[in-house]
């Protein structure tokens, strides 16, 4: 009798195994992925509305999730999708399946990572940046500034209040209406013009609010301010760099929180060389930066560029060593 039972129970497992073994082996692999999505997120707007389809046969979209959904898109933001796909009855994901093996139609977007489990497949997509739709209305954006002011200490920087919406501003500077500075881009709400007083008359600056090549302001002007020949040698002393009567390089000083650095009118900056800026040498290092409180050798001479990045000239420097009329060291 209790053979029998041992006989029984096996045959039981037997058949349990060959039934696991079975479902197992009828289970067809679902070996790569292909999605079509629709995205409905625009510039300007609120909301993460994504249609997401999967054109693979034996599974099914369970759930998208825009994970980095703002308050409102702009320009250029690029949505981030969690896209939860299931198995149906039968079909499993293959073990291999990555996110080399997910494809999306026409260019979607980027597939960055997939994770997997035999009946789901986790698989994370970073869209392409948003744009304007066809129907948004540019108006929506203040794009004006006010309160055009001068400095009103003895140097020639110019203030103004700017928009949230505005990415950057251009500002020019003009003296008798006629324009004496080039046309400078700054993403601050002031600018140093102080170099550009190289004499006396009626001074003001003009500011544009930019979003985007699409997207600007209108140029404003701010009240006149008046110099004489000597105010305006006064505020031009306040210009890094700047020597009378040597004239003014086009060009602005720009800030980061690294340093000082040259932008040339066409946006191009010196770096691991000297230039001449407003009568004064500078040495800029190879990222761009100005040299402060530093030597420099060149051709075999050394130089010594100041507090304020400008070479020294026949005076001893703080390390007590006396440099030339030309700036090099006089052993």
């Amino acid at each position: 009798m209790r053979n029998l039972k041992k006989i029984v129970t096996l045959m039981g497992i037997s058949a349990m195994t060959a039934m696991m073994s079975f479902s197992a082996y009828a289970s067809e692999k679902i070996e790569d992925v292909t999605m079509e999505i629709e995205s409905n997120i625009f510039a300007g707007e609120s909301g993460a509305d994504v249609d997401v389809i999967v054109d693979t046969e034996g599974c099914y979209v369970d759930s998208v999730t825009v994970t980095n959904e703002p308050d409102e898109w702009e320009e250029d933001d690029k949505p981030k999708l969690k896209i939860v796909l299931m198995a149906e009855d039968d079909y499993t994901f293959a073990s291999g399946l990555g996110k080399d093996e997910v494809a999306l139609d026409e260019d979607e977007g980027t597939v960055t990572s997939v994770s997997r489990s035999s009946g789901k497949l986790t698989v994370y997509v970073t869209l392409s940046a948003v744009e304007y739709g066809d129907d948004y209305d540019y108006d929506d954006y203040d794009l004006d500034v006010y309160e055009l002011t001068w400095d009103q200490g003895d140097g020639g920087k110019a203030y103004w209040d700017g928009t949230d919406y505005a990415k950057k501003y251009y500002v020019r500077l003009y003296r008798d209406g006629e324009a004496v500075s080039a046309e400078f881009t700054t993403e601050n709400n002031y600018y140093d013009f102080s170099a550009y007083f190289t004499q006396g008359g009626d001074y003001t600056f003009r500011v544009m609010a930019v979003r985007n090549a699409d997207n600007t302001g209108s140029w404003r002007a701010s009240e006149s301010r008046e110099v004489s020949n000597e105010e305006a040698a006064e505020i031009r002393s306040h210009s890094s760099g700047t020597a009378a009567g040597t004239g003014v390089t086009e060009g602005a000083w720009l800030k980061d929180e690294t340093g000082y650095w040259w932008c040339n009118p066409n946006k191009t900056y010196p770096a691991a060389t000297w230039k001449l800026i407003n009568g004064s040498w500078y040495y800029f290092n190879q990222a761009g930066y100005r040299m402060e409180n530093h030597w420099q050798e060149t051709d075999g001479k050394w130089y010594y560029c100041g507090a304020d990045g400008a070479m020294l000239t026949n005076t001893t420097t703080p390390d007590n060593y006396y440099v030339g009329a030309d700036g090099a060291w006089v052993q």
